[in-house]
């Protein structure tokens, strides 16, 4: 499992480096108005991914399931099932996508000078969801056989030629053109990829019609429903405030806060390199029906989520604005940086969660809570968001996803416990507040080079970050690491005191 995570976080941190290198570039040369209207499209699409209906994860935990018992047969209908299925939501999601593109401007506060080419962005935008939709069965096949260390090494190649290509070809008078027409090209080498992989890998895995089966889809879609409606909320939670702030605000303060929500988004993204390997092995054990093992498993990943989560989100807090000053420019600091706060305050928790329930809950079907408080958080976060943003702007819209977030933690915490047969306070103690202890030791060195350094460049940045880590490291490993543990790790590098 630690090769898959170690193979999805170099996905994340090249997608990391990718927006770091190209989004001060875009919005340079195509402009804030612009590249506010991409942000926006780019949200807007986003929910067209709801019409798969919650089946590529089912995808993940099926396929997992039947493969690890042996019945191929069974994996061959439900790979099949869902190609024909995703191919009939494709078509119609670009039709949808054509009628977006009619009303994108009515709809939203879009300069007149940029509506037709928002237009035709929007329409190439769709068609790449759609073709995404046809092909996603092979990216569900190689989740669910792990293929992580191939996968990345596909999805990191491609991303690297789409990162050097924007940097040759975008133009300010055809931006919007020239990043949805990279997406697509992205979408289908990606395709092509997967697909001849594992014909060669999996010869055995078959995509026939006489695989197609109604039952199977039955089987798949109870599955999924519940996945549906917490992918819509997760949708509403973290892709609806550019919505808002395009609808009430205006698409240039998408800029702004973009540039903060990006950090959180990164964030997210590498805490799924762990829940993504671990929902194949959820589902492994849940077959085996080997309960204690997810207990060790929900304990153990919560504490490593939480050590990993701490010094990054102390460090928005602390060096935030610094950062984003240097990165995208002083005009940025306040407002941006202040947004980062805001946003931070949930995930120091949120992300653990999302790290260790997730994975667990998805993984053995138990979705039905876990759905439930998500579809309402999320609506609160909506709600709230609008409201807020009238009185407070951009910070009223990083408030309204705050609070719903910290409300959603709590209750899955409870969850979890119950449903794990934990002792809450025995969790809120191993699981929380003990790891959290440990952010002392990186937010007073932190703090204490903040009042001594002007963080004015990369360099400084990288030297302040570095020490406090390199200082939290070490009592980490003093005071947090089981002594077996600390023996594991001593071996790896070298060093054995037995």
């Amino acid at each position: 499992m630690l090769k898959n995570i170690l193979s999805n976080w170099s996905n994340f941190f090249l997608s990391t480096l990718g927006v770091f290198i190209l989004y001060p570039y875009c919005v340079r040369v195509m402009g804030e108005p612009q590249y506010g209207v991409w942000l926006l499209i780019s949200s807007i699409t986003g929910y067209f991914a709801l019409l798969q209906l919650g089946v590529p994860m089912a995808n993940v935990r099926f396929i997992s399931k039947y493969y690890a018992k042996g019945d191929l047969e069974k994996v061959s209908q439900i790979v099949s099932t869902n190609f024909l299925f995703f191919s009939v939501i494709g078509l119609l999601v670009f039709l949808a996508g054509l009628v977006l593109a009619v009303l994108l401007d009515t709809a939203f506060q879009i300069p007149t000078e940029l509506r037709h080419l928002a237009r035709l962005a929007t329409i190439i935008a769709s068609a790449n969801i759609a073709l995404s939709f046809t092909f996603e069965v092979f990216e569900g096949m190689m989740h669910a056989l792990q293929q992580f260390i191939v996968f990345n090494l596909i999805k990191n190649v491609l991303m690297v030629v789409r990162i050097v290509l924007t940097f040759l070809i975008l133009r300010f008078e055809n931006g919007l053109f020239t990043l949805a027409m990279l997406l697509v090209m992205g979408t289908v080498l990606q395709a092509i990829f997967f697909y001849f992989y594992i014909r060669f890998k999996y010869p055995e895995i078959e995509i026939r019609k006489r695989h197609v089966h109604l039952s199977t889809f039955r089987q798949i879609a109870g599955y999924s429903i519940y996945v549906l409606i917490f992918q819509l909320a997760s949708r509403i939670s973290y892709n609806t405030d550019a919505i808002v702030i395009g609808s009430f605000l205006s698409v240039s303060a998408i800029v702004f806060f973009t540039i903060a929500n990006n950090f959180i988004v990164y964030s997210m993204n590498f805490i799924a390199g762990i829940s993504d390997a671990m929902m194949p092995r959820v589902s492994e054990l849940d077959a085996l029906n080997d309960r204690s093992s997810l207990q060790d498993m929900y304990f153990k990943f919560s504490r490593i989520t939480s050590f990993i989560v701490l010094p990054v989100c102390l460090a928005f807090f602390i060096y935030g604005g610094d950062f984003i000053a240097i990165w995208m420019g002083e005009k940025y600091r306040i407002v941006a940086g202040n947004v980062l706060s805001i946003l931070t305050v949930s995930q120091i928790f949120f992300l653990v969660q999302r790290s260790a329930a997730f994975p667990i809950l998805m993984g053995t079907s138990n979705l039905r809570f876990l759905t439930l408080i998500m579809i309402v958080t999320g609506f609160l976060n909506l709600i709230l968001s609008i409201w807020w943003s009238k009185f407070y702007g951009l910070y009223g819209v990083a408030w309204g996803t705050t609070f719903p977030n910290l409300l959603n933690t709590a209750c899955i915490i409870w969850f979890m416990c119950r449903t794990m047969k934990i002792h809450l306070g025995l969790y809120c103690y191993r699981g929380v507040l003990l790891p959290l202890s440990a952010g002392i030791f990186f937010l007073l060195p932190a703090l204490l080079l903040r009042s001594a350094f002007s963080i004015d460049s990369y360099f400084r940045f990288i030297l302040v970050v570095s020490i406090s880590m390199i200082i939290y490291i070490i009592f980490l490993f003093l005071f947090y690491i089981d002594k077996a543990d600390k023996n594991i790790l001593l071996a790896k590098i070298g060093i054995n005191f037995n």
